[in-house]
């Protein structure tokens, strides 16, 4: 049993039985117990969408209980507390799965490391002069195409003041 707390404060308690799992399987369409097929945990960890909806299937009574909705639930998850209820949930699934928990933790690790690699790439991009100054050449062709274009008329065809 593990839990996260989400943006709203809110403590959230994620066990996997086989109870859970059918009711994510049932109300989400994801059958966790088969996760690791066909790289199926890789697109589920990408899909916060997916996941948000196995996270409330999984947490369903405790959201009865407080009266929350799916919606409800679904705004408490951005940012660190989704990384939490992600890390909540691979270890539950890794919990549940005893045989498969080093493929599993495996697989996330690699996961987490790809996501992280990819975000630091990306920063290194944008903070390169060289794609500011490829941005603002496509800007610059953007304008000079729209003003060569028949909407571009609209700019250079204005009626010239008397004033």
């Amino acid at each position: 049993m593990r839990e996260f707390t989400d943006n709203k404060g809110r403590v959230w308690v994620v066990e996997l039985n086989v109870t859970t799992l059918k009711r994510a399987r049932d109300l989400a369409g994801v059958n966790l117990t088969t996760i690791l097929d066909a790289g199926g945990l890789e697109a589920f960890l990408d899909d916060a969408f997916q996941k948000a909806d196995v996270l409330y299937a999984v947490c369903r009574d405790q959201a009865q209980t407080l009266g929350v909705t799916d919606e409800e639930f679904g705004r408490g998850l951005t940012g660190d507390a989704m990384d939490a209820a992600e890390v909540a949930l691979l270890a539950e699934i890794a919990n549940f799965s005893p045989l498969r928990r080093p493929l599993i933790e495996r697989v996330a690790a690699q996961h987490q490391k790809l996501r992280a690699e990819t975000d630091k790439q990306l920063l290194a991009a944008i903070d390169d002069p060289e794609t500011e100054k490829a941005i603002l050449a496509r800007v610059h062709r953007t304008l000079e195409n729209l003003r060569a274009s028949e909407l571009g008329s609209i700019f250079t065809d204005a009626p010239v003041s008397s004033a």
